[in-house]
């Protein structure tokens, strides 16, 4: 009886003293809806989370907000994707003559949901591209409904270059989460958006920006937000990328 109790205390005892083996984060990923109503997730930022070490998890589009609640509080974190522009309504603007906007409304209403939601329980986010539009809007940001008609400049944001192939510079700031992961002044990026941050919403602190003055990237304790594409470079082949991913799932771990 001594003995089986001396051995189990003994294993008791490495079962505290062994490190706990870390689960891998279970991250929701947001879905496009397309016309005919069928979910839309590119196997590019599936791809990428699980080769940073995360469960990707497919987050419907939902327009019930208990539904919404439901899904994050089971989430470690949550990559809001790329897809359609936000309407213009959702930052108190009309839609320009011209601007070439191009909505589902369905999605808006979920992603809104969804991203407030996210802000209140303060869950790790990263968001790309609309992703980064729409956690600005959600805090009460503004966008550019149209760079070339509103904000011309030097830098082509929708390339013709591949999908994989970085198209022009971004500057990083001193203190971003891009300057810690890379330890770099400059990063070369891909682009394909024709809307972006105007005006910055105040809880975001901007991490870099283009050329032109475009935000490209900005945060708080919670969000990574970018306005490029870092899923198709590194599936392109590009490993510098996953970097970035594996600091947001490293995130989703606390």
């Amino acid at each position: 009886m001594k003995r089986k109790l001396c051995l189990a205390i003994l294993l008791a005892f490495l079962c505290l003293a062994l490190p706990a083996r870390r689960k891998a984060p279970l991250v929701g990923v947001s879905a496009g809806i397309s016309r005919g109503g069928s979910h839309i997730v590119p196997n590019t930022y599936v791809d990428a989370v699980r080769k940073a070490g995360g469960i990707p998890v497919i987050m419907p589009v939902l327009t019930d907000s208990a539904a919404v609640e439901a899904v994050l509080a089971r989430l470690d974190g949550v990559l809001f994707t790329g897809g359609d522009d936000i309407h213009p309504a959702r930052y108190g603007e009309a839609i320009l003559p011209g601007a070439g906007v191009e909505i589902e409304a369905r999605r808006d209403t979920s992603d809104l949901l969804y991203a407030r939601a996210a802000l209140r329980r303060h869950k790790t986010v990263l968001a790309i591209c609309r992703g980064a539009q729409l956690m600005n809007v959600a805090a009460g940001g503004s966008l550019y409904q149209d760079l070339p008609s509103q904000h011309p400049g030097p830098v082509a944001h929708r390339q013709t270059a591949p999908d994989g192939a970085p198209s022009h510079l971004v500057y990083c700031d001193e203190g971003g989460f891009l300057r810690d992961i890379y330890g770099l002044d400059t990063l070369a990026v891909n682009s394909f958006h024709h809307q972006a941050v105007k005006v910055l919403a105040p809880i975001y602190t901007r991490v870099a920006v283009a050329e032109d003055g475009i935000v490209e990237a900005f945060s708080n304790r919670w969000v990574l937000a970018v306005q490029f594409h870092p899923e198709k470079m590194l599936a392109a082949g590009d490993e510098d990328w996953l970097p970035l991913f594996r600091a947001f799932i490293a995130r989703c771990r606390h």
